[in-house]
Parts: structure tokens; C-alpha cells; sequence
């Protein structure tokens, strides 16, 4: 991954640099990996006050990503997390941001005539029904992204749950197996817009699959400018890093969850909103139980006091991830090779955000 690359090899010469007066040999994988996870989020030495409140929480969600489920040796582990889910946790629904499945299990019939693309969607909602069974947002990601519409709809919506107003974004054109370049067409612009717009009073969380915090695709500048100008935007909720990951820039909170690829500490997140607060909680899989438990990850996005509480509301059951839902067509991603054009592009948001974070941690 070109822009993930990038960053991993940064992050590893900002650590060499602190205190090296001779060139340091250039890291392996393994080196920069475990650097990039020392920017990860810690656990906190006990558990706030803030977590707890006298009155159930309006709305909890379950927040999962990067499963890259290959029927293999992922498979137990992203089915233990289903199921915690699912029979622990209990939420209303549950929020996928993508890179899901490369699985293609043996089929017949008509099925088996479809695309390959359109299988693994298929095989994922087939997952999803048998070990999850919930209702669920599920963002196609920037792995196996083809046909996706054809399984679990747009790629762009909005929806509102306990007066939360929900953004999904997908970009719309992609030039196929090159890291970061994608972008959005001009019709999405103009929806987003309009939805941001008409829906300014509630407190807004946005989930996509690529990072605006790092930059990781073409059009990141350009949305996180959209978004940085519309306060009711709380939080921005990724994938794509496989790292728990929290930034605040700009009054934002720019989070990542945590993936599933076994070895780099499986997680997911549950998410709880509250009249004044988002309260955030990673689950982790325990190899010596092969469990996912609670941990002391936590994390607190505030609502401002004003309009923005005032639209919260107790979750109508009868309308989970139905209510105000605006969407765009749920047409094909397009494949455009003239996107390898501007890959160049994806270099300069990056260093600005190096930039930025280096400052910070050599900061007194």
C-alpha cells in the first residue's frame, strides 16, 4: 500500500532520528509495523467516570473493519467477533468500513455463473446472516470494492439512528489495484452537500473506508475541507490502517478501527451515544482464551451543548437504519486508469500530515 508504505517508513525514521547521530540502516517490515502500532491508541489505567452514566445510553453501535475474510485461518476469529457481537454486546447495529471478504466458496447453479466480484459480496452477506444476524451498514473498502452495490446497495447514504445523523461514503471512481487513487464524482459532491446542509442540527458521524487523517486517497483533502467547514461533523470513522488509531484535527475526531488480520492484535470497536457524549470502547481477541474482551481503550467524542443535543432522541426500533435515509444510485464503481495520472498527488497531503505530527512530537 503506497500511501500506508509511506507513512510506516516515516514513522520509523522519526523514531531512529530522536537522539541518532549516524544514519541508521533502513527498518524491515516487522520494525516499522511495531513503530507504527507505538501510535496507537493506550489503554487508560482504569476506566473513566465518563464511561458510565444513571441512564442508558440513547444508542449503542458495533464499529468492525478489515475482516478480509479468506475462509481460512481468519475465519475463526472474525467468527468469535460476530458472535461477541451478537450474543455479548447486543447492539442495534453494526457498522462495517470495508476491505471484507476475498472469500469464494464453492457454489452452483446461477450462482455460480456470477462474477468473482460479485461472489465474494454474496459470501460475505452469507457470513454476516449466519454469524451476526443484525442490521448492518457495510462499505465496500478499497480491497475486492467490485459489485458491491449489487449485494448491500449505494455506496453513498445517510440515515439518522436516535437523532444521530449517519454519513456512508464510497468513492465512485477507482483505478483498479492502485492504493489511494480514487475519487468521487461531481453528483456526490453535490448530495453531500445538499445533506450536510439540511441535516446542520444534528450531531453527524461520517464512515468511509479510507483515512482523511493520514490522507490515503485523491479526494481526501478535498472532503476533509468539506467537513472541516460543517461543525455538526463530530467524527470521522475509518478504516484501511488495521491500527486503533485517534487524531483530532480542526475540532474533529478522526478515528480507526482496528482490523482482523490475525497476528496485529484483532479488534473492533462499540460505539455509545449519550445526551452530551460518544463513548467509544475497543474489544480485543485474547489468544490464550480466544475471546474478545473489553479493554481500557477508551475514547470520548463531546456534543457541544445547543441544537446538537437537542436532536437526540431514544432510538425508534421500528426504523433501525430506515429513518431520513437520503441515497444516491446504487450504481457500479468505474474502473478509470487516468487516475494513475494524479498518483503523484497523494504525496504532498501526506508529508503535510508528517509534518504536522513530527512538530507535535518533538514538541516541549
Amino acid at each position: 500500500m503506497l500511501a500506508v508504505s509511506a507513512l510506516l517508513l516515516w514513522l520509523g525514521g522519526v523514531t531512529s532520528a530522536q537522539g541518532a547521530s549516524a544514519p541508521t540502516p533502513a527498518p524491515s517490515m516487522q520494525d516499522v509495523y511495531a513503530l507504527a502500532r507505538s501510535f496507537e491508541l493506550k489503554p487508560l489505567p482504569e476506566e473513566p467516570a465518563w464511561t458510565r452514566s444513571a441512564t442508558p445510553p440513547l444508542l449503542c453501535f458495533a464499529w468492525l473493519s478489515d475482516f478480509h475474510l479468506n475462509g481460512d485461518d481468519r475465519t475463526p476469529v472474525i467468527r468469535q467477533a460476530c458472535r461477541t457481537v451478537r450474543d455479548t454486546i447486543r447492539p442495534s447495529f453494526a457498522v462495517f468500513t470495508g476491505d471484507n471478504c476475498a472469500y469464494d466458496p464453492p457454489v452452483s447453479g446461477a450462482r455460480a455463473a456470477l462474477p468473482l466480484s460479485h461472489r465474494r459480496h454474496l459470501a460475505f452477506k452469507d457470513f454476516l446472516d449466519a454469524e451476526l444476524g443484525l442490521p448492518a451498514i457495510v462499505i465496500p473498502g478499497d480491497n475486492w470494492p467490485w459489485d458491491s452495490e449489487k449485494v448491500f446497495g449505494p455506496g453513498c447514504f445517510s440515515v439518522d439512528a436516535a437523532g444521530l445523523h449517519l454519513i456512508v461514503l464510497s468513492p465512485d471512481r477507482k483505478a483498479k489495484g492502485a492504493e489511494g487513487c480514487a475519487v468521487f464524482a461531481p453528483a456526490t459532491w453535490e448530495w453531500l452537500t445538499r445533506d450536510l446542509q439540511a441535516n446542520r442540527a444534528k450531531p453527524t458521524l461520517v464512515f468511509m473506508h479510507e483515512n482523511l487523517v493520514p490522507p490515503t486517497f485523491l479526494d481526501a483533502p478535498a472532503l476533509r475541507a468539506v467537513l472541516r467547514a460543517r461543525p455538526q461533523v463530530l467524527a470521522i470513522l475509518t478504516g484501511h490502517f488495521h491500527l486503533d488509531l485517534d487524531f483530532r484535527r480542526d475540532g474533529q475526531a478522526h478515528l480507526a478501527c482496528p482490523g482482523m488480520v490475525v497476528g496485529v492484535r484483532p479488534g473492533f470497536k462499540v460505539v455509545c451515544l449519550y445526551p452530551d457524549r460518544l463513548v467509544l470502547n475497543t474489544w480485543e481477541y485474547d489468544l490464550h482464551t480466544q475471546q474478545f474482551h473489553a479493554t481500557l481503550k477508551w475514547q470520548r467524542v463531546d456534543i457541544p451543548e445547543g441544537p446538537l443535543r437537542q436532536a437526540l432522541h431514544p432510538l425508534d426500533t421500528t426504523q433501525v437504519l430506515r429513518e431520513n435515509r437520503s441515497e444516491m444510485p446504487a450504481i457500479p464503481l468505474v474502473e478509470d486508469a487516468t487516475l494513475l495520472q494524479r498518483r503523484g498527488e497523494l504525496f504532498l497531503p501526506l508529508l503535510q500530515f508528517m509534518m504536522q505530527t513530527g512538530a507535535e512530537a518533538f514538541a516541549p
